[in-house]
C-alpha cells in the first residue's frame, strides 16, 4: 500500500544533534532499494536541505525535496522545480511596516544566503546554523525582497516565545485570505504565499507521481506538519512532537533520538 515517505528534518528525520543516524539512513537506503521513495519535506530553504539530501545520495537514487514548507518543490534527480509559490510583492511593504511595530526579526533567503536587517539575534544566529549559511545585513530588507529581479518564496519572523504566539495571530488576522501565517517553532514564525503549505504540495506531488494519498506516509513533529500529518494516508508523529500534532495522528513512533524514523520504515515498509 505504502509507496511514498515523506520526512519532516528537524526533530523528525535527524536527532537532536542535528544527526542522520546510521540505522536511520541504512533503512532508508532499504525502503529505496524495494522501489519506494523519499520525500523531505521542511520550512528550511533548499540550500538548508542539500546537504541531508547529499547524505541519503538523492542526486543519484532520486526523490524529492519540499522546501520553504511547501513553497517549491525539486526534483532531486534533475534539481528542477517542479512547483513554486511565490509571496506577492504588494503585501511585502505592509508586513515588513506592520512586523516594524514588533518585538521581532524578520529574513528571508537571497544569494544563498539568509538576509536580515539585523544579524545579532539569538533566533536568528539559530536558523542560520540550522542551514548551515551566512547571515548577510542588508540596509533595507524591503529593498531586496522587491527587486525586480527577486522572487520571495518565504519570510520567516523570529521572536521570544512569549511574543510569537500574539505576533502569530495578529499577523494573521490583518493579512487573512493574503498569506499563510503560522508558527514551526515557539519562535520561529512562518510567513508564505496562501494555500502554501506541506499537505497542499504533496497532494500535488503525490497526484504527478501517480499515486494517491493512501499510498503516502508522512512523518513529522511540530505544527508546521499538520497539513501533511492529516493529508498523508498514514500520518506519523514522533514521541517528541507537540500535542496538537500527536492527537491528530495515526501512529506515534519512537522520537529523533531514538531512530524513529527507522522504525517507521521497519514497520510499514520492510515487514
Amino acid at each position: 500500500m505504502y509507496k511514498v515517505l515523506a520526512l519532516d528534518l528537524d526533530g523528525t528525520l535527524v536527532n537532536s544533534k542535528k544527526e542522520l543516524t546510521k540505522r536511520v539512513k541504512d533503512a532508508l537506503d532499504e525502503l529505496r532499494d524495494n522501489g519506494n521513495h523519499v520525500v523531505l519535506a521542511s520550512g528550511r530553504p533548499l540550500a538548508g536541505i542539500l546537504p541531508i539530501a547529499k547524505k541519503l545520495e538523492m542526486e543519484k537514487r532520486g526523490g524529492y525535496i519540499l522546501s520553504f514548507n511547501g513553497g517549491c518543490v525539486t526534483d532531486c534527480a534533475t534539481m528542477q522545480q517542479i512547483h513554486s509559490r511565490n509571496i506577492n510583492k504588494e503585501y511585502i511593504s505592509p508586513l515588513l511596516e506592520a512586523l516594524s511595530y514588533e518585538e521581532c526579526v524578520p529574513l528571508s533567503y537571497k544569494y544563498g544566503k539568509i538576509i536580515s536587517e539585523r544579524d545579532d539575534e539569538k533566533y536568528l544566529i539559530e536558523e542560520a546554523n540550522i542551514n548551515h549559511l551566512e547571515i548577510l545585513k542588508v540596509k533595507s530588507l524591503k529593498d531586496e525582497l522587491l527587486a525586480s529581479d527577486h522572487e520571495t518564496q518565504k519570510i520567516l519572523c523570529t521572536a521570544d516565545p512569549e511574543n510569537a504566539a500574539r505576533i502569530t495571530y495578529e499577523l494573521a488576522e490583518m493579512f487573512h485570505g493574503r498569506l499563510n501565517i503560522f508558527r514551526s517553532e515557539p519562535y520561529f514564525i512562518e510567513i508564505v504565499p496562501i494555500g502554501t503549505d506541506k499537505g497542499s504540495a504533496l497532494d500535488s506531488l503525490m497526484k504527478s507521481m501517480g499515486y494517491t494519498r493512501e499510498n503516502l506516509v508522512a512523518c513529522g513533529d511540530g505544527l508546521n506538519d499538520l497539513t501533511m500529518i492529516n493529508y498523508a494516508g498514514l500520518g506519523v508523529c514522533m514521541a517528541n512532537g507537540c500535542e496538537e500534532l500527536k492527537n491528530n495522528a495515526d501512529y506515534i513512533c519512537p522520537s529523533n533520538d531514538e531512530d524513529g524514523v527507522a522504525s517507521v520504515v521497519e514497520k510499514f515498509f520492510l515487514c
